[in-house]
C-alpha cells in the first residue's frame, strides 16, 4: 500500500527554532510566524479555574467567555514588528438564570442546564444567517498593526476598524433590524487597550519553546474576572519517528494508522510495514501537530500519543505484547501512560465494543455506572498528572469525557430504537450538557463518529416528545445545522462525503451539492483545500486490510483429531458444555498455559479448556505437555492449515475461542486477546449464565419432574433434612470458632507489630540521628500500607510475604546495621503459592530484637525456604548471641513487656493445620554438632496453590 508523506527532506531546509529566542529573534532569522493567542475569562467567584492549558468550552461555567485570535506576524524594515489577524474565534457562554434559591456550586446542581444557548462566532466559516458579532469581526481581519510594547498599537487598529466598518455599512444592503442588532453589539474587552497591550508586552518579553503546545502567560485580574492568556505558534511539520522490535513476531507486518498529510482520504488507508528477519521496522513521517498514533501487530493493537519531532522506540513480545513491552526515546512518558491506562482501566481494550446486555438494564443504573467508571478514569490522570506534559494532560482529559459522553449518547439511542423506551428525564439531561463538548473540537479529533452518536440521541429525543422522524443521512445533516455550531457542522459534513464518496470513489449529485454548500460556508484556505479532495477523481479501490473473525452467534466449525491415548476427539463430543479452544503453536505453549492459569485463578466455574497445537513431530508435542494437566491435542501442519481456514485464524500466536453448549461462538479470538479479556468474556458468560431466565416449556417440565417424586419423598426428606441441619450447625459453629480465634490472633499481631516499630523510631530520635529517623519514618509508612492490606487476607502469596519481610528488614537495618539473606527453592512458585499472612514476622523480629541487636561484631541473618510435601518448611538462621543468652539476658533485665510473637505464631498453625503440638521448633546453634553461634527457628507452613 503506499505511504503518503511530506517529502522529508524538506524539513531538514531550515533548521528548528532554538530554546529560548524571543518573536524578534525568530522573525529576523526564520521570517513571518503564525501563532493563535488564545484568552479565557474566568469568574472569580463560582467560576472556572484556569491552568496550565487552555480550558475546553465545555469546562466553562455561565458568564464565562474565550476568544482564539490568529495573529500573523512580519519583520517590517521600517517599523519593526508588524501583524495582522487572520480569524477570530469567540465563545461566551450567557449568565445564568437568577434563583430564589441560595446558589450552589455546579458541580452540586446536576440538574441545572446552561440558561441559553452560548454564543459561538467564527470568522472561518460564513452562517446562512445575518450575524452582528461576525459582522463586527470580519471588519478586523488583515489589517495592519505594531507589535510594540512602548506605544498603544490597539489605537491604530480600531481606528482602521471604525473606517472599515462605517464602508461595510454602506456597502452591504443592510435592513432595519440588521442595523439594531449591530448598534447593541460591541467588540470583547480583548480589544481594550489595557488588555490588548498586556498580552503584546508579555509575548515580546516570552522566550519561544519548540514544543507544539499552548504557552501561558501573566495572567491578568480584573474586578470580578481572572483573564489567562496562551499562545501556540504554528511551526513547520517536523519529522517524527517511531521504530519497534517485536520478538517471537506473530505475523510479517505490523500496520499504522495517523492522518497522512495532504490528502484527507489518505486517513483511511493504513501504511503497512513489513517487519525485517530480525522483528524490527522504522516508520519517519512529518507532523505538523500532537495526535495519537494506533499500531497494530496481529490481534493487538497500541496506541500511542506523538508530538512533531518525537523519537519513539519500543520493545515487546509478540506472546505478551502488553506486559513486555518497555519504550525509550524522546516520548516515553505518554506512551507508559497509555499502555497503564489501558491496562488498569480497560483491561487492554483499546476499542468501545458493543454492549450486549445494555437495554438489560435501568438507564439510570446505566447512567450512574458510566459515570462512576469516567470517573475513576478521571482520578486515575489527575494522580498521575505531576509526571505528564499539560498538553498530554488536557489531550487525555478530553478523550475520556469524549469517549463516556459518546457511550451515552449511543446508548440513549439505543433505548429508544431497540426498546422503545422514552428516555428518562435525568438521563436526557445529562446526555444533552454533554453537548458543549462538541462546541469546538480537539485539532487531533479530525475523523470521528461523536457528532452522530449526539444526533442519533436528539432523535431519540424527538421521538420520546411524540415527534416522530427517522434518523436519515439527510435529517442529520438538517438537524446538524440546527444544533451545531459551524466548525463543528463541517466537520460532520466532511465525514458525510468521505461516506458518499468511499463507495464509488466519486460523489453523487447530493453530494456535490453538499461541496458546494460546504465551500460556499468556508473563508479558511486551508478546510477549502481540504474540502475539494473531493472534488477530484479518485484512486483504483484497493483491497481493505482487515482481520478475519468468526462472528458471535455462528457455529463454531467442527474438528476431529485423536488425542494422546489414540482415541478420536471431536468438537460435537462436548454438546451441553462451554468449551474455551485454543488453536496454537508448540513455540507459543508456554505463554498459553500462563493465560490459562491466568484465567483460572479464582474462578468458581470453568468451561472444558481444549489446547490444538501444532508442532514440528509428535515426539516434540509429547515432550511439551509432558506432565500438564489438560487436553491437549496434537495437530499437523496440514490439519492446522485446515483449521485456520475454518477458523480464520491469520497468524501463528495463540488464538482463543469461547463456545457455548450448543456449540456456536460466544467471543472469537479478536475478543480474546489478552488474558484480562479471556476473564472479562467469562464473567459475562457467568452473570449471564446466572441470570438467565427459563422459558415457559422449561419451567412446566422441572416442576412436572419434582411434583412426581415429591409426596414419596416428603417424609423422607424431612428426616434427612433435619439430620442435616443439626449437623450443619454443629460444624457452622466450629468454623466461626476458628474464623473468631484467628481474628483475635490477628489483630493482637498488628498493634504489636507497630509498637515495635514506632520504638525503633522513638530510639533513633533519642540518639539525635534525624536523618535516620526521616528515612525510617518514610519507609515505614509504605510498610505500614502494606501490612495493613496484608494482615485484611488471610492467605496472601509468599512473594508478598517475603517483599513484606525484606521491607522490615531494611528499615530495622537503618537502626542497626546487619546482612540479611533469602533463599527459596527453584521448586516454589512464590507468585502462586500462598501462605497464612504475617506468619513469618514475628519470628523474624525476635531474631533481630533478641539476636542480632546485642550481637557484637558481624549480624547476619538468612531465611531459607524449602518444598516438602504439601506444605513449606522454613528456617530463620541468625548468629546472634543465642536462644539460651537471650533468655538469660531477658529475665535480667525483665521491664514487664511479655513477647507473644512465637505464642501467636504457634496458635495459628495450630488452628490452621488442626494439630496441637508445638509447629514452630527453636534450637540455640551451640548445642548442635559442630556447635555454631545464634538461633535456628524451623516451622512447617500450610500453603494454598
Amino acid at each position: 500500500m503506499k505511504i503518503y508523506l511530506f517529502p522529508i527532506f524538506l524539513l531538514f531546509c531550515s533548521s528548528p527554532l532554538l530554546l529560548g529566542q524571543s518573536i524578534a529573534t525568530t522573525l529576523k532569522a526564520k521570517g513571518p510566524l503564525q501563532l493563535e493567542w488564545v484568552q479565557q475569562r474566568h469568574l472569580l467567584k463560582g467560576g472556572s479555574q484556569p491552568g496550565q492549558y487552555p480550558l475546553y468550552p465545555d469546562q466553562l461555567e455561565n458568564g464565562e467567555w474565550e476568544i482564539r485570535i490568529g495573529i500573523n506576524l512580519y519583520q517590517d524594515t521600517k517599523d519593526g514588528i508588524k501583524g495582522t489577524i487572520g480569524y477570530i474565534s469567540y465563545l461566551h457562554f450567557p449568565e445564568r438564570k437568577m434563583s430564589t434559591s441560595t446558589p450552589t456550586p455546579r458541580k452540586q446542581q446536576p440538574e441545572m442546564v446552561r440558561s441559553t444557548r452560548p454564543i459561538i462566532v467564527d470568522t472561518r466559516f460564513e452562517p446562512e444567517y445575518f450575524n452582528a458579532h461576525l459582522f463586527h469581526f470580519n471588519q478586523l481581519l488583515q489589517l495592519p498593526f505594531d507589535v510594540d510594547c512602548e506605544s498603544p498599537s490597539i489605537t491604530k487598529l480600531l481606528a482602521s476598524y471604525q473606517d472599515q466598518l462605517d464602508q461595510a455599512l454602506i456597502d452591504h444592503a443592510l435592513d432595519e433590524q440588521q442595523k439594531e442588532q449591530l448598534s447593541h453589539i460591541s467588540l470583547p474587552a480583548t480589544f481594550t487597550e489595557e488588555s490588548w497591550q498586556h498580552f503584546i508586552c508579555a509575548l515580546l518579553a516570552s522566550p519561544l519553546s519548540p514544543g507544539e503546545g499552548f504557552q501561558q502567560l501573566p495572567d491578568e485580574s480584573k474586578k470580578a474576572q481572572l483573564v489567562a492568556n496562551y499562545f501556540r505558534i504554528d511551526y513547520p511539520a517536523k519529522r517524527t519517528l517511531i521504530q519497534g522490535q517485536i520478538n517471537n513476531p506473530s505475523s510479517p507486518e505490523v500496520r499504522i494508522q495517523f492522518f497522512n498529510q495532504e490528502n484527507w482520504l489518505a486517513f483511511w488507508k493504513d501504511t503497512i510495514i513489513r517487519l525485517d528477519p530480525a522483528g524490527s521496522f522504522k516508520l519517519a513521517f512529518p507532523f505538523d501537530y500532537a495526535q495519537e498514533v494506533s499500531l497494530s501487530h496481529g490481534y493487538k493493537t497500541m496506541r500511542c500519543y506523538l508530538e512533531p519531532g518525537d523519537s519513539l522506540s519500543f520493545r515487546t513480545d509478540a506472546n505478551a505484547f502488553y506486559q513486555k513491552m518497555t519504550f525509550t526515546g524522546t516520548a516515553t512518558g505518554p506512551q507508559q501512560f497509555l499502555l497503564d491506562y489501558f491496562h488498569e482501566m480497560r483491561g487492554d481494550t483499546f476499542f468501545h465494543s458493543y454492549d450486549h446486555q445494555l437495554l438489560e438494564q435501568d438507564q439510570l443504573d446505566f447512567l450512574a455506572k458510566t459515570l462512576k467508571k469516567e470517573q475513576q478514569e478521571l482520578q486515575f490522570l489527575k494522580d498521575r498528572q505531576s509526571t505528564l506534559d499539560p498538553a498530554f494532560i488536557a489531550y487525555m482529559d478530553r478523550s475520556i469525557r469524549f469517549h463516556y459522553a459518546s457511550i451515552l449518547w449511543e446508548a440513549a439511542a439505543r433505548f429508544y430504537a431497540d426498546k422503545d423506551l422514552v428516555l428518562a428525564p435525568a438521563f436526557a439531561h445529562h446526555a444533552e450538557q454533554l453537548r458543549s463538548l462538541l462546541y469546538r473540537l480537539p485539532p487531533q479529533r479530525i475523523f470521528d463518529f461523536n457528532v452522530d452518536n449526539y444526533l442519533g440521541f436528539q432523535f431519540a429525543r424527538l421521538n420520546g416528545l411524540y415527534v416522530k422522524t427517522f434518523a436519515t443521512a439527510k435529517e442529520k445533516s438538517h438537524l446538524s445545522k440546527l444544533l451545531l455550531p459551524e466548525e463543528t457542522m463541517v466537520h460532520f459534513q466532511r465525514m458525510n462525503l468521505f461516506r458518499m464518496y468511499a463507495e464509488n470513489q466519486r460523489l453523487p449529485n447530493s453530494g456535490e451539492q453538499l461541496l458546494k454548500q460546504l465551500l460556499a460556508i468556508c473563508k479558511d484556505p486551508n478546510w477549502k483545500k481540504e474540502l475539494l479532495v473531493f472534488s477530484q477523481a479518485g484512486e483504483e479501490m484497493q483491497e481493505p486490510f482487515f482481520y478475519r473473525t468468526l462472528p458471535a452467534g455462528q457455529a463454531a466449525p467442527n474438528w476431529r483429531f485423536l488425542n494422546k491415548e489414540g482415541l478420536s476427539v471431536e468438537l460435537k463430543d462436548f454438546s451441553g458444555k462451554k468449551v474455551l479452544l485454543h488453536i496454537g503453536w508448540l513455540q507459543n505453549l508456554e505463554s498459553a498455559i500462563n493465560d490459562v492459569i491466568f484465567f483460572k485463578t479464582d474462578q468458581t466455574l470453568l468451561p472444558e479448556i481444549i489446547h490444538l497445537i501444532q508442532a514440528e513431530n509428535k515426539e516434540s508435542f509429547e515432550d511439551a505437555i509432558n506432565g500438564r494437566e489438560g487436553l491437549f491435542i496434537y495437530v499437523t501442519a496440514a490439519e492446522m492449515q485446515v483449521l485456520q481456514d475454518s477458523y480464520r485464524v491469520d497468524n501463528t500466536s495463540n488464538h482463543y475461542f469461547l463456545i457455548d453448549e450448543k456449540g456456536r461462538i460466544i467471543a472469537n479470538h479478536f475478543d480474546l486477546g489478552t488474558p484480562t479479556q479471556l476473564r472479562g468474556a467469562w464473567a459475562k458468560v457467568e452473570t449471564t449464565a446466572a441470570t438467565a431466565k427459563w422459558s415457559p416449556a422449561e419451567r412446566l417440565s422441572f416442576w412436572r419432574g419434582i411434583g412426581i417424586g415429591a409426596i414419596a419423598l416428603f417424609f423422607l426428606s424431612l428426616v434427612y433434612l433435619w439430620q442435616r441441619q443439626v449437623a450443619a450447625k454443629r460444624a457452622l459453629r466450629q468454623r466461626q470458632l476458628l474464623e473468631l480465634e484467628l481474628k483475635g490472633i490477628r489483630a493482637q499481631m498488628n498493634p504489636h507489630f507497630l509498637f515495635n516499630a514506632m520504638s525503633s523510631i522513638q530510639n533513633l530520635i533519642r540518639k539525635q540521628e534525624q536523618e535516620k529517623a526521616d528515612v525510617y519514618l518514610s519507609q515505614f509508612a509504605g510498610l505500614m500500607r502494606r501490612t495493613l492490606r496484608n494482615t485484611a487476607e488471610e492467605y496472601i502469596p509468599l512473594s508478598e510475604e517475603i517483599a513484606m519481610i525484606e521491607q522490615y528488614c531494611s528499615l530495622e537495618a537503618l537502626r542497626s546495621p546487619f546482612v540479611f539473606e533469602f533463599k527459596i527453592d527453584a521448586q516454589i512458585d512464590a507468585q502462586n503459592t500462598y501462605i497464612p499472612s504475617m506468619i513469618l514476622q514475628p519470628i523474624i523480629e525476635n531474631a533481630i530484637l533478641h539476636g542480632l541487636s546485642v550481637q557484637q561484631g558481624e549480624r547476619k541473618l538468612w531465611v531459607n525456604i524449602k518444598l516438602e510435601g504439601e506444605a513449606i518448611r522454613c528456617e530463620i538462621i541468625d548468629n546472634g548471641i543465642g536462644i539460651k543468652m537471650a533468655q538469660a539476658q531477658k529475665r535480667q533485665h525483665h521491664n514487664g513487656q511479655k513477647s507473644v510473637g512465637l505464642s501467636l505464631v504457634n496458635q495459628r498453625l495450630a488452628l490452621l493445620t488442626g494439630k496441637a503440638d508445638h509447629q514452630v521448633r527453636i534450637i540455640d546453634r551451640s548445642t548442635l554438632r559442630p556447635p555454631n553461634q545464634g538461633t535456628q527457628v524451623s516451622l512447617i507452613i500450610p500453603v494454598e496453590q
